[in-house]
Parts: C-alpha cells; sequence; structure tokens
C-alpha cells in the first residue's frame, strides 16, 4: 500500500523517511530506479489513464509564475515541472500493486505544486486531484512558517541557490513560487480533511506525535 508523505518543503518530510528506513520499514527509493524502467512505468500509465494523463500535463504546461525570466531560466523550471510529474506518474505505477505498506514522498498530492504555479482555487484543485493517482494513507506535515522561512536562508550543499525550492534557478521566481505554494496548501489541506480521515491506530507503533496521519475514505 501506499504510504504519501505531504507538506511543504522543509517540514520534516525527507527527516521522518529516512528514519523510517533506518528502522526497517520499506520507502520508495526512485533513483534506483533506471531512467528507462521509469520511461516505461511512465508510458505504462499513460496508455492506462490517456485522459487523466493529458489532463494534468495540459494544466502543468498551460500556467506559471508570472514574473519576468530569460528563456532559459523558462525552459529550466519547465523541464523540473514536467519532470516531476513524469516522476510522479511512474512512480505510481511500481508501487500501485505492493501489499506491503511503502511510504514515500515526492508523490501525488505533492505534485500539486508543480502543476499550480498560480494561486488557484478549491473547484480548479478538486478537478486536479480527482485526476491524480491516489495513495492509501497519508502523513500530513504543516510546520511552522517562521521556522521553515529561516531555513529556506541556508545555502544548498549542491546548487548555488539556498533550501527555498527553485532558487538554484532564479531567486525571484523561488520566493513567488513559495507564497503561491503556501497559498495553495491551504486550500489543499481543506479538500484532505475531505476525503481522508484521522488514523491513529494503523501506525501506533511508529509513535509519532507529528505528522498526523491520515485514511483515504
Amino acid at each position: 500500500m501506499i504510504v504519501e508523505f505531504f507538506g511543504l518543503s522543509n517540514t520534516g518530510k525527507s527527516v521522518l523517511k529516512r528514519e523510517l528506513e533506518k528502522k526497517g520499514y520499506k520507502v520508495s527509493r526512485p533513483e534506483k530506479i533506471s531512467k528507462t524502467m521509469k520511461f516505461f512505468l511512465f508510458v505504462k500509465h499513460l496508455i492506462l489513464n490517456p485522459l487523466n494523463s493529458i489532463y494534468l500535463f495540459n494544466e502543468l504546461n498551460s500556467n506559471r509564475v508570472q514574473i519576468n525570466l530569460s528563456p532559459e531560466k523558462k525552459s529550466l523550471i519547465r523541464k523540473m515541472r514536467n519532470s516531476y510529474l513524469v516522476g510522479v506518474l511512474a512512480k505510481y505505477e511500481y508501487l500501485k500493486n505492493k501489499e506491503e505498506n511503502i511510504f514515500t514522498d515526492e508523490f501525488s498530492l505533492q505534485s500539486l505544486f508543480m502543476i499550480l504555479q498560480k494561486k488557484s482555487n478549491e473547484k480548479e484543485i478538486r478537478k486536479i486531484i480527482k485526476k491524480l493517482p491516489k495513495s492509501d494513507y497519508l502523513f500530513l506535515f504543516e510546520g511552522n512558517k517562521e521556522w521553515r522561512h529561516k531555513a529556506y536562508q541556508k545555502k544548498h550543499p549542491i546548487h548555488s541557490g539556498t533550501l527555498m525550492p527553485g532558487s538554484g534557478i532564479d531567486k525571484d521566481y523561488a520566493e513567488e513560487w513559495m507564497e503561491i505554494m503556501e497559498y495553495n496548501f491551504e486550500i489543499i489541506k481543506k479538500i484532505i480533511l475531505e476525503n481522508y480521515q484521522e488514523d491513529k491506530e494503523t501506525f501506533k507503533e511508529l509513535k509519532l506525535k507529528y505528522p498526523k496521519i491520515y485514511k483515504k475514505k
């Protein structure tokens, strides 16, 4: 079964995933899937879900952060966003028939932040969620805004930007995108609480105080 981690960046998703792996729990490791296999998994999803897939990519490519950027930066952002959605759909095909619980971040609901790079509304978000693959359980990470934004000022260990998503491409783009993500997150959370119910029993052996755990209704 798919156990999805969802939340804004720097709220602890990757940290918990690493801790669970250390304790012997199954976690997704998409980097261990070859590019060829990922491509075929995506094609499989495209064949099985053509209309949904076309709709999602159309939504992704028909809206963007409204700031002036060079053609080169626009191309990098477009590649990042499309690659992310390809990876999510391929990951779903890889995980969907697993019987054991598999914990994964960077999955279905998280892709909403890539698909919608503008402030959206409840109607639009509901429609997109209906087209996305579904997880069986959801770990909802919220986190403190002030703490997150302090973390975003730290230098990224790999690229030239900071820990704020997108900063390696452009600082202004990253700041605008973060404002959009925070806005849309509140709407997404409202919808989640209607489609999922809190589950305090299934993963009680993990003894987690945070995040909150939900099961799909």
